[in-house]
């Protein structure tokens, strides 16, 4: 958000409440995430915190834009029927299917949508029980052993447990 705020200063930044939540309450494991080690010059110095939403959406010249948490925007894309759903990250075994899907009409692929809301109902009920971050791992991987945390942001460098009453809430 830092570039966005420096190519754009008069814009007021802003999300959906959850996400400000989640923000504030992980900006200092992200900061490991983040690390000069890892993305060099680009690494985020100091996370900025947007302001939250009131309603959720925005007005973009005179049209509006819908904004939804992970799991209503899960529930929406379902309601697409669409035959194809091309996730972010997969394996060569999806790439293959996908491209199965591609030359054959009849087939479909939209089990990422599944898998996804499952995966992030999973990690919200241990994020919400787990005492501390290296529990929230375990459990991650315990259950989802072949995503690799890095990736997803999953490691907590070990942080210890923090206080997360009246942290989180509905989007």
């Amino acid at each position: 958000m830092r570039v966005l705020e420096q190519a754009f200063p008069e814009v007021q930044m802003v999300a959906l409440p959850g996400v400000v939540r989640d923000i504030a309450f992980t900006r200092a494991d992200k900061l490991g995430a983040w690390s000069d080690e890892r993305f060099g010059s680009n690494a985020v110095g100091r996370p900025m915190i947007p302001l939250p939403l009131a309603k959720p959406h925005l007005e973009l010249e005179r049209e509006t834009v819908l904004l939804f948490g992970y799991g209503e925007a899960l529930s929406r894309l379902k309601g697409f029927n669409a035959r194809v759903v091309i996730p972010g990250h997969c394996s060569e075994r999806i790439l293959g299917l996908l491209e199965e899907a591609a030359r054959n009409k009849s087939l479909s692929y939209t089990s990422c949508l599944d898998w996804t809301r499952k995966y992030i109902d999973f990690y919200e009920e241990v994020y919400e029980n787990a005492k501390s971050a290296q529990e929230l791992v375990t459990r991650l991987r315990e259950r989802y052993p072949t995503i690799k945390g890095k990736d997803f942001a999953v490691e907590c460098d070990g942080d210890p447990p923090r206080e997360r009453k009246d942290v989180r809430g509905d989007d």
